[in-house]
């Protein structure tokens, strides 16, 4: 959606009579004092410039890429110091963190429903309207949804954008996020595909992920079969394909609302206030980097490229999420050392 807002951006901002394309030096470096004169941060502002490359480059437009604009890059490293704040990257979701929440935050919903409502999950399963009807019963099945949401995200490295919509009405990604027919069980695994993402703005190509089950409270193939069913009955194999993913309710309302960005994020903090961690740095983001670093200390081989995969990486930034441990950054040094210690053949 980024090339899509700088395209509209940089076409209003041309001066009249003048052609946006190809967008010359000139006029781009205009643009960009536009976009900060108007509040953009400078990470926005990049995003935009960015954005105007990548159309033209998707379109065959002559262009230069803009790490061959040294003026221009210039000026964007002149505008952070001047305008730019200190960002702050997404606190990565841990393995303990998963294990914890579901503790301490999921567990509690289901206790104090279940004390109200004998039999509660069968209940759930069949649509009973003493369920559905129940506060109690209603809270915990969106909090089922948002820990479900919580589990493919993390074991897809899924972007936000593809797993919820961005909000209620007319959400800005209605295009790439997720959608219930683009998803299917297969062998015990859960599959996606997701047809336009971040790095797939045009649809060229189709991302397809798996997860394969674990067992147990941390499996999101049970987890997303519970889900399901809570949402839509027995039946829910053929019904709601053009809905997202991850349904919320309201008590004594026979439809579901999509969960979205915002009620996500605000479940990741409840769960981070339940385990006590600070909530500062939990996004969305903190699923898809706190899934990748984990990935990375597994005995995988070509791990980081396994990963870019999974995650749908088309770049060398998949090596931005990756917290390396003390022990992981001592095996190259410690290797170079040892083989100085080896005598000569």
């Amino acid at each position: 959606m980024t090339t899509v807002r700088a395209y509209c951006r940089y076409a209003v901002y041309c001066w009249k009579g003048t052609p946006p394309w190809p967008a010359s030096q000139a006029m781009v470096e205009g643009f960009l004092v536009h976009t900060l004169r108007r509040g953009l941060t400078v990470k926005a502002a990049r995003n935009y410039i960015t954005g105007i490359m990548w159309f033209m480059r998707v379109n065959d437009i002559p262009h230069t890429p803009l790490r061959e604009h040294p003026h221009l890059q210039r000026m964007l490293a002149g505008a952070q110091r001047q305008f730019g704040a200190v960002e702050r990257s997404a606190r990565p979701i841990t393995k303990q963190f998963l294990l914890m929440s579901y503790d301490k935050y999921v567990l509690p919903y289901y206790r104090k429903a279940a004390r109200e409502i004998p039999g509660l999950l069968g209940h759930l399963e069949n649509q009973h309207p003493v369920a559905l009807r129940n506060q109690s019963a209603v809270a915990f099945m969106n909090v089922w949804s948002a820990w479900t949401a919580t589990l493919v995200g993390y074991y897809a490295c899924m972007r936000l954008d593809n797993l919820l919509p961005a909000t209620l009405t007319n959400p800005s990604n209605s295009a790439s996020f997720l959608k219930r027919g683009n998803m299917w069980v297969e062998n015990d695994e859960l599959w996606f595909e997701a047809e336009r993402s971040k790095t797939n703005q045009y649809g060229t190509r189709t991302h397809t992920a798996a997860i394969t089950a674990v067992g147990g409270p941390m499996c999101a193939v049970a987890a997303m079969e519970s889900h399901s069913r809570y949402t839509y009955g027995k039946e829910h194999k053929t019904r709601g394909k053009e809905e997202s993913l991850f349904r919320l309710r309201t008590a004594g309302r026979a439809t579901t609302t999509p969960l979205v960005h915002k009620q996500l994020v605000n479940h990741l903090k409840a769960m981070a206030k339940a385990v006590g961690w600070d909530t500062a740095g939990i996004s969305g983001h903190s699923l898809r980097r706190g899934a990748a670093t984990n990935a990375q200390r597994l005995d995988v081989p070509n791990v980081t490229e396994q990963v870019a995969m999974l995650g749908d990486w088309t770049s060398r930034s998949v090596h931005l999420y990756h917290e390396v441990d003390p022990a992981s950054r001592l095996r190259l040094p410690r290797a170079i050392a040892a083989d100085m210690r080896r005598p000569l053949a």
